[in-house]
């Protein structure tokens, strides 16, 4: 099996990915720094990565996965 996955995140321009509840207390003219933005969207990227490995099931113990970024 061959499966081709691209995760755009994290590019700029860097945009806040929390979840609702946290988004809730950050609302109000308060913004969060660019290093915060890029944090959440690591988050969002490695949470995305962790269910793909998690869908694997058995066929994870003979799966190679290839990982590239810029």
């Amino acid at each position: 099996m061959f499966v081709w996955v691209h995760l755009f995140e994290p590019h700029a321009p860097y945009l806040d990915q929390l979840p609702p509840q946290a988004a809730a207390s950050v609302r109000g003219g308060v913004t969060r720094s660019v290093s915060q933005r890029y944090d959440s969207e690591i988050t969002v990227a490695d949470a995305e990565v962790g269910r793909l490995v998690q869908a694997m099931g058995p066929r994870l113990a003979s799966t190679l996965f290839l990982v590239a970024g810029d």
